[in-house]
């Protein structure tokens, strides 16, 4: 499989960066450390360079000895060994602390724009790939770079100049036994060439696998319950077992590439030894060399080896590590694109006209919808599910472009707006609230443009009647952590909701943000936000049906279409779809 086909093996996943843009992108990161990398090279040749002196002072012994040198020159030369031997050390020393902090320093800034990359991407792409994707590069390809940065590339740079020098020290010793060391070239040569041509694919294949296997692992845990109520173990355990089954298969496939190369390579690394110490007797025995430049020619060879075997270890971690940063990398592209637009508009007007917007494979979610919102009013959204209610509210949000069409607030395309100016006056709140680690007070005010004082804190949870916060022992300063206090859904959807007030937006969306509580409770709070923020728009979606009793306006949404439009009173008197959708619920309600 090439690697083009393995980035687009799973249609919903990520997006994988090309091989050109990782390459580009990795000798970029290098590049940025230029005098790092500049020490780094020279400590590892003065290293290598070190090493390579040791095999001609023990040639020169061992000559000096079968001339039958005195012991004054037998003992300058240990010295000499021993000053080398002290200076490969240090200079060993300082090469690896150097690699160690250009690792540290890459691999930093990799994380960081690797989360910022993250957290702006488009969510709409975030869910259709699932959290199993997202947590998996997070994971699993940031450990294998981790260990590729912090030692592949190192120890490939040390391995390549080590190689280099050897090579050299060798031909400038004995050009003919260099030769013999040569005969290991072809074999190193083709059974690299036939594992590069399919590794790289193979470890985006990997990868990809392993997302699969933990993103369906996750909506199994997570679901685990249900899956029982349904009657579902069975079928969640043969998706389960299939996605390992696709791991293993790959797995497999990548042990096989290693099982033939390795064996190969370290079949060839016997040749060139061989070689030099037979060439070297023909010609000690021909008298046309020393005892003592076979034996260094010998050492050469023999240290030949391991540069090549490091670097050719290090060049299949470096293509876990190229498969890892590619798919790092391509969450980028999964970004939402913004413009820098940061004024605030001249109005809060709400204005939509969407032609079309689906998702892969062809469904439409959206057609045909023309809206205008004017400022401050209050709108229901409702609909039987799957109408294309949420995917309004979100493209409504900004959260995704609005394909063949546009969302614009005061006349501004919301795509044109930075994700901060657009966030200072449009909020959406989902039924998925979210807190973080910290105190439920940091939890409110985070997302405020001043810090609020007490009483507002205190007003915004009395008006989503979180009066729950006031009995826990420190109150708003309670810590919020796992393994510590955990909040129920209903809890966290009322911190979000008094988040969302303290924000104090222009544009307000309300994505079935009051589901888990109670329905007499959600009732009171929706009232209450229609009640108190003035001059606020806001746009409910919402399956309990009172909400469009409180609301001013009312769309029913039907296959992706607004059915119809207007205020409660009329549509519950009029034939049509809200009607039949208001008796329904009003007889359950009872």
């Amino acid at each position: 499989m090439r690697y083009k086909e393995a980035q687009g093996m799973h249609t919903n996943a990520l997006p994988v960066a090309g091989r050109q843009e990782t390459l580009r992108y990795g000798i970029e990161l290098f590049m940025r450390r230029r005098r790092a990398l500049v020490v780094l090279v020279a400590f590892t040749a003065l290293s290598v360079g070190a090493a390579l002196v040791i095999p001609r002072i023990v040639g020169a012994l061992i000559d000096g000895a079968s001339q039958g040198r005195d012991a004054d020159f037998v003992d300058s030369l240990g010295i000499w060994l021993f000053i080398v031997l002290l200076g490969q050390a240090a200079a060993f020393a300082v090469a690896r602390a150097t690699s160690w902090r250009l690792g540290e320093d890459v691999f930093a800034q990799l994380r960081e724009e690797f989360v910022g990359s993250a957290l702006r991407a488009n969510v709409t792409k975030i869910e259709r790939a699932g959290s199993g994707d997202l947590s998996t590069r997070m994971i699993r390809d940031v450990a294998n770079l981790d260990r590729c940065i912090r030692f592949g590339i190192p120890e490939t740079l040390t391995a390549i100049t080590s190689l280099v020098l050897t090579t050299g020290a060798l031909i400038i010793l004995s050009p003919i036994l260099a030769l013999a060391s040569l005969a290991v070239v072809p074999v190193v040569v083709v059974s690299t060439r036939w594992y590069l041509q399919r590794a790289p694919s193979a470890y985006l294949r990997e990868n990809a696998a392993f997302s699969r296997m933990n993103a369906s692992f996750k909506e199994t845990a997570v679901n685990l319950e249900a899956a029982h109520v349904m009657g579902q173990r069975g079928a969640r355990s043969v998706h389960l077992l299939n996605a390992i089954r696709d791991v293993f298969s790959i797995k497999r496939y990548t042990l096989f590439l290693r099982t033939v190369w390795y064996p190969t390579v370290d079949i060839g690394y016997l040749i060139p030894l061989v070689g030099v110490i037979l060439l070297g007797g023909h010609l000690y025995s021909q008298g046309n060399t020393t005892l003592g430049v076979v034996s260094a020619a010998a050492i050469y060879t023999q240290r030949l080896v391991a540069p090549v075997d490091k670097l050719l270890w290090w060049l299949e971690s470096l293509q876990v590590g190229t498969a890892s940063l590619a798919r790092l990398r391509g969450v980028r592209q999964a970004e939402m694109t913004h413009g820098t637009e940061n004024r605030r508009p001249p109005d809060y007007r709400l204005e939509c006209q969407i032609d079309r917007y689906g998702y892969p494979g062809g469904q439409t979610a959206i057609r045909a919808v023309t809206l205008a919102v004017p400022q401050g009013q209050r709108v229901a959204l409702v609909g039987p599910s799957g109408s294309g209610k949420s995917t309004l509210a979100k493209l409504l949000a900004g959260f995704d472009s609005a394909g063949a069409g546009a969302v614009r607030i005061g006349g501004v395309d919301v795509t044109d707006y930075s994700p901060a100016t657009l966030r200072r006056f449009s909020i959406i709140v989902t039924q998925e609230s979210h807190v973080f680690t910290g105190s439920i007070r940091d939890n409110l005010v985070m997302t405020a443009r001043e810090m609020p004082s007490d009483e507002e804190i205190v007003a915004a949870l009395d008006l989503v009647e979180a009066h729950w916060v006031y009995q826990l022992a420190d109150g708003m300063d309670e810590n919020i952590s796992i393994g510590g206090l955990e909040l129920l859904a209903g809890q966290k959807q009322q911190i979000a909701l008094a988040r969302a007030i303290l924000s104090q937006p222009r544009i307000l969306i309300l994505d079935e943000a009051t589901s888990d509580l109670p329905a007499r409770l959600a009732r009171r709070v929706e009232k209450a936000l229609m009640d108190a923020l003035s001059g606020v728009t806001i746009i409910s979606v919402a399956h309990r049906l009172h909400t469009a009793e409180e609301a001013e306006r009312v769309l029913v949404m039907s296959d992706g279409v607004v059915a119809q439009d207007g205020d409660w009173a009329t549509l519950s008197q009029s034939d049509g779809l809200f009607r039949e959708m208001w008796i329904a619920y009003h007889v359950n309600d009872l």
